[in-house]
């Protein structure tokens, strides 16, 4: 069996370690990131080999068929729709099976505090956010939507939490965000370091996606209710997929 994992998420790591610790002699397991973060959270990992680098669509589909692959697991971040369609595209030009590993939901829609404003996109939030005219702005969204913010708003009101890499914190300095308002940290992160960047940098508003299970999605939210903040969650986009279990399910039906 050949099997092609595109990773970069939680769920990724933990389905290439448990098939890696279970794989056949004759398997083999490629697992696909676009960074060199994506490779280190799979070091370490037995049984599997790294495809890093990330790969437009006529890439992809060129990929999968050099590769000659059995199947192909989408495992990619819930917000990455983009890579999601490519790997899709890829997969039915080259009539590869393709399964979507979907994340478990973590959803703040029953929470009971008020002071939450649920959004569509980055650019809504932004917009709203382009209404209030003071206060400082914690996003937690990552650096590729950054300037859909810094178009809006001040750069000297947003803060911003990226993961540490040197292009993440390139990214945010080109958009026009000092140095000392990047923190550049790897997450995810709990209530009380949340409520500890909260007040280290009197935000007002914070920002984050509805990112589901694993995420610190619903920290984020604890940690604004606490403190007394507004929060803006963009909503998470529809993500028709399977558990790990039922990807594994099928995977192992593979002779």
């Amino acid at each position: 069996m050949r099997l092609l994992i595109f990773g970069g998420t939680t769920e990724g790591r933990l389905l290439s370690e448990r098939l890696g610790n279970n794989k056949k002699i004759n398997d083999e397991i490629i697992v696909s990131v676009a960074s060199d973060y994506g490779m280190e959270m799979l070091h370490g990992l037995p049984g599997i080999k790294v495809h890093v680098g990330r790969m437009d669509k006529k890439e992809m589909e060129s990929f999968l068929r050099e590769g000659v692959f059995d199947m192909v697991i989408d495992a990619t971040h819930p917000f990455a729709t983009e890579v999601t369609d490519n790997i899709k595209t890829a997969c039915s030009k080259t009539g590869i099976r393709y399964i979507r590993l979907k994340r478990g939901e973590e959803s703040g829609d029953d929470l009971k505090y008020e002071r939450i404003i649920f959004c569509k996109s980055c650019e809504e939030a932004a917009e709203k956010l382009m209404i209030m005219k003071e206060g400082n702005v914690l996003l937690t969204t990552g650096s590729k939507e950054l300037e859909c913010f810094t178009k809006r708003i001040a750069p000297e009101r947003l803060f911003v939490r990226i993961i540490p890499t040197e292009s993440s914190i390139d990214k945010c300095l080109l958009d026009g965000i000092e140095q000392e308002h990047i923190i550049a940290l790897k997450g995810p992160f709990s209530e009380e370091i949340n409520v500890k960047h909260i007040r280290e940098h009197n935000i007002s508003y914070l920002v984050t996606k509805e990112s589901g299970t694993g995420s610190g999605y619903l920290d984020k939210i604890k940690a604004s209710e606490k403190t007394g903040i507004t929060v803006f969650v963009i909503k998470r986009p529809d993500d028709q997929g399977v558990s790990m279990e039922e990807v594994l399910k099928e995977i192992y039906m593979i002779p």
